[in-house]
């Protein structure tokens, strides 16, 4: 049998190939029919050459995009099968990273930083399969990958949220610290955003203030729906005087920084933080950052944590959130295209095609 998968051959060339799908599961892993795969920031920063080094390596052209997949597993080895407690049939979600389990920092339950650690989408279809992202019919899992399956009733656009779900609630909660009664901002009203203001109100922040651009309004409109308390368009109001006015002075105690590139928010992000607030940065940037305010951020006292991808509890509360059904997920997704049109999805995202509004973009390889 034979696949069609979109493959990546370096920045904005891409092509649709057959790839032959092996008769048997890799040993420990499975072959699953992908039914969805989110498109990330990440895809498009690849796509167009901002991003040459991922996960701190060069990119490994080819390779097939997609480390957001949806799919129904139809081969696993029996060990796979004990290890991830799914069986052929059921409808699975992948975290990106698979770790090593052998490095420092998976054995002291610290996975999420394997030195290790391979990245679905980002392995070369010259090695095994090549069936290693998610913008295939199928696609083979590795020995080691974490999988969690997902609610029937979900729909596979929503299962395919699980991947900037996940981001949120280790970005928001774990790296952040958000708890009961915390005052939480959020610079970027992208999908991650608002999955941010989501994660921010379930672990019980009293308020969540999501910013953004004017060209960002339809997102802003649904922060109210996704747990926001407060949306600020930045470009009609003063970012700082904004926060300060809505926390009584006092500034926020968690910033989750989400915008890519631009380096102007994290000069607001210093003075919109109390004294001892936390600085999460979320958005790649490509190129340092002149003149940061070294003096102000020390005397301030305050804290700042680098992400990247996210982790197994995170992933866990996505999909329970998104199987719970409390949020109008629905609205999330502006756009759902079949492999021939992935590239206008990724291009979509990159705001590179006017007259389009992105928040979510959902490939569905088997249509």
């Amino acid at each position: 049998m034979r696949a069609r998968a979109l493959v990546m051959k370096g920045p904005r060339s891409l092509e649709l190939r057959e790839v032959a799908v092996p008769e048997a599961p890799p040993p420990g892993g499975a072959i699953m029919k992908v039914v969805a795969n989110g498109i990330c920031g990440s895809d498009w920063d690849l796509y167009s050459g901002q991003m040459d080094m991922p996960a701190g390596r060069p990119a490994p052209f080819p390779m097939i995009p997609g480390h957001e997949p949806v799919g129904r597993i139809v081969s696993i080895d029996p060990v796979a099968a004990k290890v991830w407690g799914v069986s052929v049939g059921d409808r699975v979600v992948v975290e990106s990273r698979v770790r090593c389990g052998v490095c420092i920092d998976c054995m002291n339950g610290r996975g999420f930083l394997c030195r290790n650690s391979v990245s679905y989408s980002l392995i070369s279809i010259e090695s095994g399969s090549g069936l290693w992202g998610g913008m295939a019919e199928y696609m083979s899992l590795r020995p080691g990958s974490v999988v969690f399956k997902v609610p029937e009733h979900l729909t596979d656009e929503d299962a395919a949220l699980f991947n900037p779900f996940g981001n949120a609630f280790y970005w928001t909660i774990e790296a952040g610290k958000v708890g009961i009664g915390s005052r939480v901002a959020i610079f970027g009203a992208g999908q991650r955003g608002l999955a941010c203001a989501i994660a921010a109100r379930e672990a019980g922040a009293a308020t969540v203030i999501v910013t953004g651009l004017s060209r960002d309004a339809h997102k802003l409109a649904l922060a109210p729906l996704f747990g926001a308390t407060h949306a600020v368009d930045v470009e009609k109001k003063d970012t700082v005087a904004a926060i300060r006015d809505i926390t009584g002075g006092d500034g926020v105690d968690v910033l989750v920084d989400a915008v890519p590139e631009s380096v102007k928010p994290l000069f607001h992000a210093i003075e919109a933080l109390r004294r001892g607030g936390i600085l999460v940065l979320a958005g790649v940037r490509g190129h340092p950052m002149d003149g940061f305010p070294l003096e102000r951020f020390r005397s301030k006292q305050l804290h700042m944590v680098g992400v990247a991808a996210t982790t197994s509890w995170a992933v866990a509360n996505a999909v329970r959130v998104l199987g719970e059904g409390r949020y109008p997920f629905a609205k999330l997704h502006s756009h759902t295209f079949g492999l021939e049109q992935a590239e206008r999805g990724i291009r979509i995202l990159g705001g590179e095609i006017e007259d389009e509004l992105p928040i979510h973009i959902t490939v569905k390889p088997q249509e």
